[in-house]
């Protein structure tokens, strides 16, 4: 269990200062930061909450406002999609306009920066010591000063945070969203069948622990998964089939859980669990195993997710039900062969023993000499490498994502880029100065004060101001085309290795494992390597 998230019980210094960070830093400051340090997740930030609230803005959408049924209708009629984007845009907006504000107060900070710096420059070169209000209005402008500078810290990372925080928060709500889909794409229709505590509800078609623990270790207790011993795929549904039973429920949905296993192990399942520990229960059992039909209460009968007959065993020779052509469209339609010529018939007793376990068990595969219950499957712990990143890695990274004609192009819109940000300074610099000299040698014969022609100043400061803007979209688009550009290709030579590489070395790496390298380290190429790299050339 996971260590509860300080940031809910957090005041409003703590949260302004991110001091509730404090104790994580500081055991990141003594060791290497674990999976478990981390703290849990918010409520509010949960996938289930985000989802379901983006789920109902669509909703409210399609029941409340017209212009949705509009674009329904365009996109029925131009063949396409209807956009998503509306409804993100209602569940979110208050987040990004509050973001917005935050932005704008940030940059407006730094534009009145350099305006006080002028104002205590001029100050100090020009102002008669013994003046005291100008001394007064020079505090003034050094507090004003101070004061934009801490705002703008404050201000930008506040904004920096709550902007990613919002950013997974929409990207969370629809992968919420994907997989409830995709979960759901398997529907059943008018389906209708009651069944009483104590009986068990056999299902013919797709719907959507035992001995096994004996050869375990610590029995129920060991740690299995990637960081602990691998299971075979029938060991996997013994466990999940006594995961289940260990809930106590009142109904059991079991989805075809003995395909797994082998015979021996199916029957053993079947009858010691299935049907002892299991009768006082409601089960509804998915399979294609007719031997286990005899057992069953009531037999249901489904195609394209729709019940085509309903009844029991004994019930379905009157129908006109053939089981056996039943089970072989069924497998024909999973890829299976059908049986061949000499081949034993389903509605032989002996058939049952030429079905084969996918992946050998753990006591197969003991040698004959060896106790199968001391065997004890484990797997190194993943590597990883800790110091510095060599150069040559980086140029690998970049070239992979771009040519070098593109890269030496973004080195020099970063450069050029950078040389315009130093000239607006230098230029409200030199407009200052000028003014200052011209006020100085007119105040001291005593004429009037002739001003500078202020257009002139404001037109290449604009001019600098607005190349400094543009060239810093150019930048930040072209650093993310390069860089996502290169993480999708390290993605598809990665998906390129692992598609030819043989059987044995899945047997070696569990699918987590690689999943990891997929999903977790693809996601840090996609999202945070740009982010801190252009972080790293705004320091630059």
């Amino acid at each position: 269990m996971r260590k509860p998230n300080p940031l809910q019980d957090a005041n409003f210094c703590s949260r302004l200062f991110f001091w509730w960070l404090n104790p994580l830093f500081k055991i990141g400051h003594k060791r290497r930061l674990e999976e478990d340090d981390m703290y849990a997740v918010l409520p509010e930030d949960h996938s289930q909450h985000l989802g379901e609230e983006l789920q109902v803005v669509l909703l409210y959408f399609v029941s409340h406002h017209r212009y949705w049924d509009q674009e329904v209708l365009r996109a029925e009629k131009d063949a396409r999609e209807p956009s998503l984007t509306k409804g993100i845009i209602k569940c979110h907006w208050k987040s990004y306009l509050v973001l917005g504000i935050f932005i704008l107060l940030e940059e407006g900070t730094r534009v009145v920066q350099p305006l006080f710096l002028g104002k205590m420059i001029n100050y100090v070169e020009n102002s008669n010591r013994t003046d005291i209000a100008a001394l007064r209005e020079a505090y003034g402008y050094a507090a004003g000063l101070s004061t934009s500078v801490l705002v703008w810290a404050v201000l930008h990372h506040l904004y920096f945070y709550h902007i990613q925080r919002v950013g997974m928060r929409l990207r969370v709500a629809v992968c919420h969203m994907i997989y409830c889909k995709a979960l759901g794409t398997p529907t059943l229709q008018g389906l209708s069948f009651t069944v009483r505590p104590g009986e068990l509800l056999a299902v013919i078609g797709p719907v959507g622990a035992g001995k096994d623990l004996q050869l375990l270790k610590d029995g129920d207790l060991t740690v299995i998964g990637d960081r602990g011993t691998p299971l075979s795929e029938g060991q996997k549904a013994c466990v999940n089939l006594a995961r289940a039973v260990y809930q106590d429920a009142d109904i059991y949905l079991l989805d075809d859980p003995l395909s797994a296993v082998d015979t021996g192990v199916s029957r053993h399942l079947f009858e010691q669990c299935i049907h002892q520990a299991l009768k006082e229960k409601i089960t509804i059992l998915v399979t294609h195993q007719w031997q286990f039909l005899k057992d069953a209460s009531q037999i249901l009968i489904l195609k394209n997710g729709k019940i085509i007959q309903k009844g029991t065993l004994v019930e379905f020779p009157k129908f006109g039900v053939d089981f056996e052509d039943i089970l072989l469209k069924k497998k024909n339609e999973e890829g299976e062969p059908s049986p061949g010529p000499g081949a034993p018939s389903l509605n032989s007793e002996s058939s049952v023993q030429f079905q084969q376990s996918p992946r050998p068990s753990l006591k197969d595969a003991a040698p004959e000499d060896q106790d199968a219950e001391n065997i004890q499957v484990t797997l190194p712990l993943e590597g990883r490498l800790v110091g510095k990143v060599g150069f040559k890695t980086y140029m690998n990274y970049f070239t992979a994502g771009a040519h070098w004609f593109i890269i030496i192009f973004l080195i020099l819109v970063n450069v050029t880029d950078q040389v315009a940000y130093v000239l607006q300074d230098w230029w409200l610099a030199d407009w200052a100065n000028g003014q200052s000299s011209l006020y100085a040698i007119t105040y001291g014969k005593g004429k009037v004060i002739v001003l500078l022609d202020p257009v002139w100043y404001l037109t290449v400061y604009s001019v600098l101001t607005a190349g400094t803007v543009l060239l810093s979209i150019t930048r930040s688009l072209l650093i993310f085309y390069v860089l996502v550009n290169s993480s999708q290709i390290f993605h598809n030579k990665m998906l390129e290795s692992i598609l030819r590489v043989p059987v044995l070395f899945f047997d070696r790496n569990p699918v987590g494992r690689i999943l990891n390298r997929f999903s977790k380290d693809i996601g840090h190429l996609d999202d945070l390597l740009p982010l801190t790299f252009l972080d790293f050339i705004h320091v630059m």
